[in-house]
């Protein structure tokens, strides 16, 4: 006959979950044009505020560059006009129309550079490129996406009251969704024994 001898044993808990991001957002240009360069891939950890993608460049700063050259000659017509105006040679509907086009040509210069700021593709937070949905060299339109992009910081929330609970009963915890930011990716399952 043996005695009975009371010891605390641990057991393995096997657990498994699909890891997704909390947010998912496409990325796209706000102008359409060739793509000039991509210089992240799917599956990349991206930092907040880096470069992902750039159109050609080449039609957007013309567009700036004529902008700018038709802001000026406005401001040039303006100005002549208001000086002819003071010495009462042009009337006043000329001075408000040349006044008009200068303000005209000042708006659009401010939509080109806004174009040209927006002809790069920035990640909006850290995260991850889920998905790539262009290439370099393709033309692409105005809002067509070419990144799926999840947002770091959301990633497992679900599992931390229940790690609590095991936590505080002194077993032991693997954090699977640890393992899969590490190597097993988006809509894999990541498991540890």
């Amino acid at each position: 006959v043996t005695g009975v001898k009371r010891e605390r044993m641990s057991l393995p808990v096997i657990a498994s979950g699909l890891v997704v991001p909390a947010q998912e957002i496409k990325l796209s240009f706000k102008t359409g044009g060739v793509i000039a360069g991509i210089y992240t891939a799917e599956g990349d950890k991206v930092n907040g505020g880096v470069v992902l993608a750039t159109l050609n460049l080449s039609e957007i700063e013309a567009q700036v560059r004529q902008a700018e050259l038709g802001y000026a000659k406005a401001m040039r017509d303006y100005n002549r006009v208001r000086n002819l105006y003071a010495d009462s040679v042009a009337t006043l509907e000329q001075l408000q129309n040349t006044e008009t086009a200068m303000n005209v040509s000042k708006a659009v210069l401010e939509a080109a550079m806004f174009n040209l700021e927006h002809s790069r593709i920035t990640a909006p937070g850290d995260g991850i490129i889920l998905k790539q949905l262009a290439e370099t060299s393709e033309v692409i339109g105005a809002g067509y996406p070419v990144f799926l992009f999840g947002i770091s910081g959301g990633i497992g929330r679900g599992k931390c009251a229940a790690a609590r609970i095991l936590m505080g009963k002194g077993l032991g915890l693997v954090d699977t969704d640890e393992l899969a930011r590490e190597g097993h990716g988006r809509g894999r399952l990541g498991h540890a024994g």
